[in-house]
């Protein structure tokens, strides 16, 4: 490790332990993937399918969503009755969509890849991979897959636009979910009534502002990175 030229590290706790070990060379430069999120909000475009489905109304989102997630859709939809839901799956084989929708006929789901966004469904399912993203742009909570035991999916896509985020407990190998968990910007869950006194916990009025609040502080804080490795690499 001694023998590299310059070393890159994330937080300041890994450049501590390099110097402790006789690495002397090192820049805390932040997770790049903060800047990603960032540029991805920037270059987010309009859809106007999305537009049409969610009609400005409370938007939950499930993103990267397993069954352990996908098993809440109905709970949620059933509660908020005001409500849209969009699930977005991990997995889009046609199995898993068929199933999905199997288990939520009484909402009467219907397919991105069938939909022009008018209808009076309140359940859209992304059948097809890339639209998550810019999907969050128009969700007012995200409910993120992986938290099971799965490994939990990137929490920053959604957390960017300034929302809540609910997710299963396993969160302990992702430090920015803790912090967001440590500013109220994020709330694990286990069941179903956790999932609905989160949603209505998180979105309640006297709550909402403080939550967005505090999230877009925390992302404020968050330095762009890329530039001081590119720096270093024309500095040589």
């Amino acid at each position: 490790m001694k023998s590299f030229d310059h070393w890159f590290v994330q937080d300041k706790e890994s450049a501590q332990e390099l110097q402790e070990n006789g690495i002397t060379r090192v820049t805390v430069t932040g997770d790049l993937r903060f800047e990603r999120v960032f540029t991805g909000k920037l270059t987010a475009r309009p859809n106007t399918i999305l537009e049409r489905f969610t009609k400005e109304e409370t938007t939950i989102i499930f993103g990267s969503s397993w069954p352990e997630e996908e098993a809440f859709i109905s709970s949620v939809l059933e509660a908020f009755s005001d409500a849209c839901v969009v699930v977005a799956p991990h997995d889009v084989s046609q199995s898993n969509i068929t199933e999905i929708v199997a288990r939520n006929t009484e909402y009467k789901p219907v397919r991105f890849s069938e939909s022009d966004g008018r209808t009076a469904s309140r359940l859209l399912i992304l059948d097809t991979i890339g639209l998550l993203r810019e999907a969050y742009q128009y969700a007012d909570l995200a409910i993120v897959g992986g938290g099971y035991g799965r490994g939990l999916h990137n929490v920053l896509e959604p957390a960017v636009w300034n929302i809540p985020v609910l997710c299963g407990p396993e969160i302990h190998k992702n430090p920015e979910a803790q912090e967001l968990q440590a500013i109220g910007g994020l709330q694990t869950v286990v069941n179903d009534s956790d999932v609905i006194q989160a949603i209505h916990a998180k979105l309640e009025p006297n709550n909402i502002r403080g939550i967005q609040q505090n999230i877009e502080r925390w992302f404020s804080k968050k330095k762009p990175s890329t530039h001081e490795v590119m720096d270093y690499f024309l500095a040589s």
